[in-house]
């Protein structure tokens, strides 16, 4: 880890200015995600989730479909059959009590596949997944561009840590880095930072606020 600036942490205190930002590659409008890991190996397994989910749903529907219009199709209009009066209401009442007490047996049947399938199906889509999520990983992901450096000795964040650190890593392993993340140590400084951060961020507020005035 590198030691936080010492002597003071002032504004523009061994701030840097950030690095330009490098153009991304733009994905077509008709990408499948649930294949293609565009933001991740997490993305294909979340639509993956979200594909079930829309599935469920329709095979439940088209389940009690068949089942209700081979026993009895008045099963359709269960809770949703219309009376204009006191009379037709009790009449549908009366017509619904019965018509469900006699098709019991499609009711239980339907709720018995219904947790057999939901059960089944969650199961073998975590298998699916899991399985998915290994071959992703067996090819190149994110994590295997960057790697964990330990033991480096402490430094000052008055001089460009990150950029000695980068080069120094080229010359040592040949390799093209691309940059190094620094762990800083401001355990005894954060009050210190935070208040920074804060006077920045009203600095930044009052920016905007002004110029959307000034607009």
């Amino acid at each position: 880890p590198a030691a936080a600036p010492g002597g003071g942490v002032g504004a523009g205190g061994g701030s840097r200015p950030p690095p330009e930002p490098q153009p991304r590659p733009m994905y077509p409008l008709n990408t499948n995600l649930m294949k293609e890991p565009a933001g991740g190996p997490g993305a294909p397994l979340h639509f993956r989730f979200q594909f079930f989910w829309v599935i469920w749903p329709c095979v439940g529907a088209l389940v009690w479909y068949f089942m209700a219009t081979n026993h009895n199709e008045e099963l359709l209009q269960l809770g949703i059959k219309e009376a204009h009066s006191p009379r037709e209401l009790c009449q549908v009442v009366e017509w619904g009590f019965k018509l469900q007490h006699e098709s019991m047996g499609v009711k239980v049947g339907f709720c018995v596949f219904l947790y057999v399938f939901s059960f089944l199906g969650v199961i073998i889509l975590g298998i699916i997944n899991h399985r998915y999520h290994q071959y992703l990983d067996n090819h190149s992901t994110m994590k295997d561009y960057a790697a964990l450096l330990t033991g480096l000795p402490k430094l000052s964040g008055t001089v460009p840590v990150e950029t000695e650190v980068t080069e120094f890593l080229r010359t040592e392993t040949g390799q093209p880095i691309i940059g190094v993340s620094v762990c800083w140590d401001i355990v005894r400084q954060v009050n210190i930072i935070r208040d920074i951060l804060e006077a920045d961020y009203e600095e930044f507020e009052g920016e905007g606020g002004e110029g959307g005035d000034a607009a």
